[in-house]
């Protein structure tokens, strides 16, 4: 918890609402959010994750593998979220992500960025609802 708390105590202000949902990595308690509120700040950058990755496992020789590698995280995803195993939900979406945003990285391109741009489109468009907390444009 000391490191939770010199964390919190080193960021501008603001910081510390959204940090509350990565607590649970100091603190082995759980944060359940039902909703995006308050998870605009972020620590990590698309650049930090690619140098460490780089750094921890080298070139990419073929950006293929990271998407092979990010569909293997979204099985181990799918087995959590099915076993509603709320401590690694969070672990394994992050590790998609992680390989996700280097993927990106390797076409130049920003996955924040492209992900604005995309809700842009998305939010143009007319929606279906299948009801069950998905739907489909039409």
């Amino acid at each position: 918890m000391a490191l939770c708390r010199s964390v919190f105590s080193s960021l501008p202000s603001g910081y510390e609402a959204s940090l509350k949902a990565v607590h649970y990595y100091y603190s082995e308690k759980i944060v359940v959010k039902k909703n995006c509120k308050n998870n605009t700040a972020r620590i990590e950058t698309q650049q930090a994750m690619c140098d460490w990755a780089e750094q921890t496992f080298g070139p990419v020789s073929d950006p293929k593998a990271l998407w092979d590698r990010a569909m293997l995280e979204m099985a181990e995803l799918g087995e959590a979220v099915a076993d509603r195993d709320i401590s690694e939900i969070g672990k394994e979406a992050s590790d998609v992500l992680i390989l996700l945003y280097r993927l990106v990285d390797q076409f130049g391109l920003h996955l924040d960025a492209e992900l604005d741009a995309k809700m842009a489109i998305n939010r143009a468009r007319k929606w279906s609802s299948k009801g069950d907390g998905t739907g489909s444009h039409i």
